[in-house]
């Protein structure tokens, strides 16, 4: 699947969740009468500003977990090539640096690159 449907299914499902909090607060902040109470406190309160976000964290890390699929973000031609164990850059490097294998030839040798007039 392309990574930006999967960034879009990934934005919609992170929306809907999020609706579906303010629905779930929203009912029962104010849908629910003030004196019914729970633990000396009003419900809407402890439903509303306790359970509710307790329940959605768990809801988000679910979802996450199971629904949210893990891509690399990088693109094969952005990938540089390793450096070689003498810590000296590759030949593909030396090309993309000093031009073609023509001007390469100079970047075998040891000698530093001399310009003539």
């Amino acid at each position: 699947m392309n990574r930006f449907a999967l960034a879009r299914r990934e934005a919609a499902l992170c929306l809907l969740l999020t609706l579906l909090y303010f629905a779930a607060w929203y009912g029962s902040a104010y849908f629910i009468p003030e004196e019914m109470e729970l633990w000396d406190m009003p419900l809407w309160f402890v439903l509303s500003c306790i359970l509710m976000p307790l329940l959605f964290i768990g809801l988000c890390a679910l979802m996450v977990d199971r629904l949210f699929v893990d891509i690399p973000l990088d693109t094969e031609e952005a990938v540089a090539p390793p450096l070689q164990a003498t810590g000296t850059q590759g030949p593909a490097m030396n090309q993309a640096r000093h031009g073609s294998d023509s001007d390469n030839s100079d970047a075998d040798n040891k000698e530093p690159r001399r310009h003539e007039p």
